[in-house]
């Protein structure tokens, strides 16, 4: 699930232009790793991010599923 967000996280934080003018530090590299770094993006941009959360959450749901019929089976046993 992890390898889905990498995509909206580094463009975030190459293309984001809101914290550009702030000097680097540690608090300001996890601020342009977040979404709120995206200021006029187009609607390329925006449907990338929207994409990886939704694909995200099917993969988290599966997960779940998976993890729940597993549960079932070692109880069961």
């Amino acid at each position: 699930m992890s390898a889905i967000s990498i995509a909206p996280i580094v463009y975030s934080y190459l293309n984001g232009i809101g914290l550009k003018s702030y000097t680097e530090s540690y608090m300001i590299t996890l601020a342009k790793t977040s979404l709120g770094n995206i200021i006029g993006g187009d609607k390329i941009t925006y449907l990338i991010f929207t994409v990886c959360d939704l694909l995200s959450m099917l993969v988290l749901f599966g997960f779940y599923l998976h993890w729940r019929s597993f549960h079932a089976e070692a109880l069961d046993n």
